[in-house]
């Protein structure tokens, strides 16, 4: 199924988040003895850190890198690191990939990847590496349209035009053998046959190649040399010339010159007696000072099993591939299996390199000009007079560069990933103006997918979780986009209904009881993370549905008719709703409301409960704005509202009117909404509230 795992891969690859199972009731006993077990394998740590082994534990940090590595087909694997450079081994043997000591395998090829070295971002444990030769790489060879076949057929034409090489001999050997079988297929073609005919000269020789003016005749030989090559039909002094071809495929082709990163590639070592697997402690922030009971403490706590790593990365994979479905551009993530050392199925994630990515953790480059989360906006450095070409030293501004980013707020929230950016911006990032999203490791999550009415009409929504750690983290970089912006997402998400949901049923027919191993089972899972997700994506939906609404109103015959001005009526119509909230609301206008914080283009409003929320509806030739309150502050914002009126451009809006009775109303006719909102534009609000 393309959408699950891209072609048949080799092994490894990763994941970041991992996810519990749902639907099991709790067995006391059961978790007793989970934790005996746990406590128990803390002790092996801690023998393990003394440097003594308990011979009843030894056994279980066996590993066999034999079982999951092959015999690395086809050449480019870079050289092995000398004996200086290996790591020595693991107190309990060899683990299993360590990739934590990453020159003990640099170079290695294990399953189709040629290991650079270790990953150095994230705490799941994995690899950096290049793909190796496989062999649907020579069936792509034999497939015409296919990238590597063009390039192959183009190496050869040019070996032929240019160059002695050292396996130039026995090249021209393959080609005239093919000029040979071309000749017999000639079908009468006397001219064709000609030119074949002096081709084979041996006074002009092979290199009359290039006198050739039949391109198409070249184009030929070409093709079926390289049929002679990969069905080894040509002699056999001519085998290295089909491996110098696939070497110089692997140094210029970016399927094989590409960056991989491989998550979730636990090590054997760091299994416990349990069978459960935990990150590597050195890859996690030692606790307390005191190494070992900070590994104890760790292993208590963060102690996964397969399964659960499994449905982790199929989560994630999942939750990238719906993040594409949504609209967003995201990373090329593949799922790839292997297998533990006691045969118990991985499933891992590979991720490729994006070219001229870059994440929103660009702080440390900020003098060079990198846009990164300041207070939770994007920021970048302005210039000094004194800088140097290519050197941002002067304070940081407000960036407002990324397209449609407001738009991708309400994704985002959609798929309840508190982690989405991350505490510095490191999950999500941009190529040139464009928004990409990676590394969707804590989407889906079912207690947070649950939730029904935690996103607000204006794409505010309630915390998370009351521990910081667990919430929303720099939602805020979406708030300087317009309402009108952020309603594109919504809209988007409105369109899009159906195509997302099958996209479950795909990984649920994938991921069903057919693996034949309850470790690639997650079917029910999969199922009920549908329902919850189908449940909130509607929620969501039903809440914007008044607001959606202005999509169909009707602004006059000579707008209605121009679709590019009815979006702009449409448009202005949303910001003006939201301007009248932003204008009575409680906002700041400094980046987290800081006094010297960087200046906002749009007033934020901090917290949900400091919202005024207005509603809008068509009466007639007339768009109205609502809002319904307690009296007395009714009558405090309607004073806010005047006083903007008489000192701003707003002295253009009509009136405001009040029942007394915590009803205020603004009625625009449809003719002039560009005019009204033009008076209640975002600058005049930050200028009247803010200064």
């Amino acid at each position: 199924m393309s959408s699950v795992s891209g072609g048949p891969p080799p092994t490894f690859a990763s994941a970041s988040g991992t996810s519990g199972t749902s639907g099991t009731s709790f067995n006391p006993f059961k978790a007793l003895a989970k934790v005996a077990e746990k406590i128990a394998d803390g002790v092996s740590s801690i023998f393990k850190r003394m440097g003594s082994q308990p011979a009843s534990l030894g056994t279980q940090y066996s590993a066999h890198l034999s079982d999951v590595t092959g015999p690395g087909p086809g050449p480019g694997p870079a050289p092995a690191p000398s004996s200086k450079d290996v790591a020595p081994a693991a107190p309990f043997g060899p683990q299993y990939g360590v990739r934590f000591q990453a020159k003990a395998e640099q170079g290695t090829v294990l399953n189709g990847y040629r290991v650079l070295g270790d990953k150095t971002k994230g705490v799941e444990p994995g690899f950096t590496a290049l793909k190796d030769w496989h062999t649907e790489d020579d069936a792509n060879l034999r497939q015409p349209g296919n990238t590597l076949h063009g390039a192959a057929k183009q190496w050869i034409t040019q070996q032929m035009l240019t160059g002695i090489g050292p396996h130039r001999p026995a090249l021209e050997q393959t080609v005239k053998a093919a000029v040979d079988m071309l000749a017999l297929q000639g079908g009468g073609d006397t001219a064709r046959a000609d030119l074949l005919k002096g081709m084979q000269d041996p006074q002009k020789g092979m290199l009359n190649f290039n006198m050739c003016t039949d391109k198409q005749l070249v184009d030929d030989i070409a093709e079926q040399a390289l049929a002679l090559l990969v069905e080894n039909e040509s002699p056999v002094e001519t085998a290295h010339v089909h491996e110098a071809l696939k070497q110089h495929l692997m140094e210029t082709q970016p399927k094989f010159t590409e960056k991989h990163y491989i998550k979730l590639d636990y090590y054997e070592a760091n299994k416990s007696i349990s069978g459960n697997y935990t990150i590597p402690y050195a890859k996690t922030k030692a606790l307390g000072g005191i190494p070992v009971l900070g590994n104890l403490l760790h292993k208590l706590g963060k102690s996964t099993s397969p399964r659960e790593i499994n449905q982790g990365a199929v989560n994630e994979k999942l939750a990238n591939d719906l993040m594409g479905v949504l609209g967003m551009k995201t990373q090329t993530l593949d799922l790839v299996k292997s297998t533990y050392a006691d045969g118990t199925p991985k499933v891992m994630l590979d991720s490729t390199h994006i070219q001229g990515f870059n994440d929103f953790d660009g702080e440390k480059n900020a003098a060079k000009g990198s846009v990164y989360i300041k207070d939770g906006v994007l920021v970048k450095n302005s210039r000094l007079p004194t800088d140097a070409p290519g050197e941002f030293n002067g304070p940081p501004q407000l960036h407002t560069g990324i397209d449609d980013l407001g738009g991708k707020k309400v994704m985002m929230l959609l798929l309840a990933d508190r982690d989405a950016l991350g505490s510095k911006g490191g999950n999500k990032g941009f190529v040139e103006n464009q928004f990409f999203a990676i590394d969707p490791g804590h989407a889906l999550d079912e207690k947070r997918l649950s939730k029904r009415g935690d996103v607000k009409s204006d794409l505010s929504f309630d915390p998370a979780s009351s521990l910081a750690s667990q919430d929303y983290k720099n939602f805020s970089i979406f708030d300087q986009s317009t309402f009108a912006e952020k309603m594109e997402g919504v809209r988007q998400l409105q369109q899009l209904q159906g195509r997302d949901s099958a996209l479950f049923d795909e990984y649920a027919k994938e991921y069903g009881p057919e693996q034949g191993n309850d470790a690639l089972n997650f079917r029910n899972q999969l199922l009920d993370t549908q329902a919850q997700y189908i449940g909130r994506r509607d929620d969501i939906l039903k809440t914007f549905s008044s607001r959606l609404a202005v999509d169909n109103y009707q602004f006059g015959a000579e707008v209605d008719s121009d679709p590019a001005l009815k979006r702009n009526y449409r448009d202005q119509t949303l910001n003006l709703l939201d301007g009248l909230e932003k204008l009575t609301s409680t906002t700041v206008g400094t980046a987290k409301g800081k006094k010297d914080g960087i200046r906002l283009n749009i007033p934020h409003v901090q917290k949900p409960e400091d919202r005024k929320a207005w509603d809008v509806h068509q009466n007639g030739d007339n768009v109205v704005f609502t809002f319904n309150g307690k009296p007395a502050e009714a009558r405090k914002m309607l004073e806010t509202l005047n006083d903007f009126r008489g000192k701003t451009t707003g002295q253009s809006l009509p009136a405001f009117t009040t029942d007394g009775a915590g009803a205020i109303t603004l009625s625009v006719p449809t003719s002039q909404i560009l005019q009204a909102q033009s008076a209640l534009s975002y600058s005049q609000i930050m200028q009247y509230k803010h200064g």
